[in-house]
């Protein structure tokens, strides 16, 4: 998660985000071996990618999602429509995790 929490692609040399994609790979590794699941870091990917707005998560996690579920012959579209309740779950927890303090205020 720290590789998605601490660094905007956007903002990085080309170096740097070199390294950032090798973390990834092997984050993403360690991931799909623990679960059995090679698609399960891209689906986290592109979940954080959308959720953050994120074009090159987007297009580096979508990529390799569309890819594995294709060898696998699941329908992307379906994997895709899974994937937007937990974006939109996590979309409203920090909504609602940044007004919580400012509405508290309003009843001291």
């Amino acid at each position: 998660m720290v590789l998605f929490l601490r660094i905007d692609t956007r903002t990085i040399g080309k170096a740097e985000k070199e390294h950032w994609v090798q973390s990834w790979q092997r984050f993403a590794k360690k991931v799909s071996l623990a679960s059995d699941d090679n698609l399960l870091p891209y689906l986290i990917g592109l979940a954080i990618g959308i959720a953050r707005n994120d074009d090159f998560l987007i297009e580096c996690s979508g990529s390799e999602l569309r890819k594995g579920c294709q060898e696998q012959g699941i329908d992307f579209r379906s994997a895709i429509g899974e994937l937007e309740a937990v974006v939109i779950f996590m979309k409203a927890a920090v909504s609602k995790n940044r007004i919580v303090d400012k509405i508290d205020k309003l009843f001291e």
